[in-house]
């Protein structure tokens, strides 16, 4: 019978020292994590804090570096119209042109209203990510921005127009006020988000959104609106919202409390906008609620004719903005 080879001692006692090392080698790395990211996350608070006492420091290149350091993600908020005070909101100076063509329309019987002007209202996010490595743009002072949640609406606007104009001057088929959302993730070529740079105050951004609507019809000009059914995000196709422009730093508190950063500014005249392509969903078929009362909430079901789909080109005529810190 073979018989079990003894293990010196000392080699029992040299394995338990290694092991022992080994153990609080772990131990140590374990706790550096810790404090590293407890570090971390204190460095954060503090940048944010003193972000908030001296907004200009953001363009300080210490700034910068900390905040690379520590991956700091900085949320901000666009919001189109200030608040003057009171609850009262600045008149909208933000218009989008929606260049529908000018095509035949079945029903109601008359022609696609051409590039219409569509007011906006609202705010968007954004994310400024110190996180992501900017070096390789060839700009000094980039910074890489995420497209947050959209929260906008959008005033009615035409959308079929009759072959002889109507004496009230209204359309046959009309939107009614939109309301503008976030689109979900794209399954491939997913392009939102943009870039800002604070040296040079370059600012570009792409939103995806969708648009939720009922419409209002009428057969002829002698005839009273109707509203049409919803179109809602789950029957919709994503609507791109492009902006280049420039960013301009002014820091200030709000009438409301928040700490604004800086203004944007987009125009077509100054800076030519991106068209880009796509489908304006609508429902077609008047219900027997007069545009007088509220909106009917049940969405066209896509079938029977009650839905139609209108390629279009976006484009950003005019935005201003200011952009705050953290979710306004």
């Amino acid at each position: 019978m073979l018989r079990k080879a003894a293990v010196p001692a000392a080699l029992v006692t040299i394995a338990g020292c290694c092991f022992g090392l080994a153990s609080g080698a772990d131990a140590h790395a374990a706790r550096h994590r810790h404090h590293s990211s407890a570090h971390a996350r204190h460095v954060r608070r503090m940048l944010l804090r003193e972000l908030k006492r001296h907004p200009r420091v953001i363009l300080h290149r210490s700034f910068a570096r900390k905040a690379d350091s520590v991956n700091l993600r900085l949320p901000l908020t666009v919001r189109l119209n200030p608040q003057l005070g009171g609850g009262t909101e600045a008149a909208s100076d933000d218009v989008l042109t929606l260049d529908l063509g000018t095509d035949a329309f079945t029903d109601p019987a008359g022609n696609l209203a051409s590039a219409v002007q569509v007011v906006l209202h609202g705010k968007f996010g954004m994310l400024g990510r110190f996180d992501i490595d900017t070096s390789g743009t060839g700009e000094l002072g980039a910074l890489r921005l995420d497209a947050g949640q959209v929260n906008m609406t959008a005033d009615p606007f035409p959308i079929v127009e009759p072959a002889s104009a109507c004496t009230d001057g209204g359309p046959l088929l009309q939107s009614g006020p939109a309301t503008i959302v976030t689109a979900p993730p794209l399954p491939a070529s997913d392009k939102r988000g943009g870039m800002l740079n604070w040296f040079t105050g370059d600012f570009s951004m792409r939103l995806y959104t969708q648009f939720d609507l009922n419409s209002q019809r009428r057969a002829t000009c002698d005839d009273p609106f109707f509203w049409t059914d919803r179109i809602t995000s789950t029957t919709n196709s994503v609507i791109p919202i492009d902006m280049v422009g420039r960013s301009h730093i002014s820091p200030t508190l709000t009438s409301d409390g928040h700490l604004r950063l800086f203004t944007l500014t987009f125009d077509n005249v100054v800076t030519a906008q991106n068209a880009l392509p796509a489908i304006l969903h609508t429902c077609t078929q008047a219900t027997t609620t007069l545009a007088t009362d509220p909106a009917p909430t049940d969405a066209c079901d896509g079938v029977s004719g009650d839905e139609a789909q209108i390629p279009m080109t976006v484009q950003v005529t005019h935005l201003t903005g200011e952009v705050l810190v953290g979710d306004a």
